[in-house]
């Protein structure tokens, strides 16, 4: 999927926010996000969200949530759309991010875990 900037979007999206009044601070850059957001999204693009717990005790906490959510968006693909966005070493990613294993494409890819268990 190609990554998808469109200056009309962030400029409805400015105009929209300010007619909003904040409560809080952080509600116009919230707010400004969301509904920049909610226009890529319907322009088809596919947008990963999560969230970060400080105390959460896994390596790469800003990122695992992420990942979380990218493994669930390939499991709904198809085999062969998974297998033409996988980079070419998957395995890498696989061994800090083990949920992607959850999708079969990638657990079947050349140099996987799974893969290398199979073959033994």
């Amino acid at each position: 999927m190609p990554f998808v900037a469109t200056t009309d979007a962030a400029k409805q999206a400015l105009r929209t926010t300010s007619s909003h009044q904040p409560r809080f601070p952080s509600t116009p850059k919230s707010l400004l996000v969301q509904t920049f957001l909610d226009e890529v999204v319907q322009q088809r693009a596919l947008v990963l969200s999560g969230k970060c717990y400080e105390r959460e005790p896994v390596p790469y906490k800003a990122l695992d949530s992420l990942v979380d959510s990218l493994s669930r968006y390939l499991g709904s693909l198809t085999s062969a759309e998974v297998e033409s966005v996988l980079p070419r070493e998957v395995q890498l990613l696989t061994r800090l991010f083990p949920v992607l294993n959850r999708v079969s494409a990638v657990a079947k890819a050349p140099g996987s875990r799974t893969t290398a268990r199979a073959n033994r």
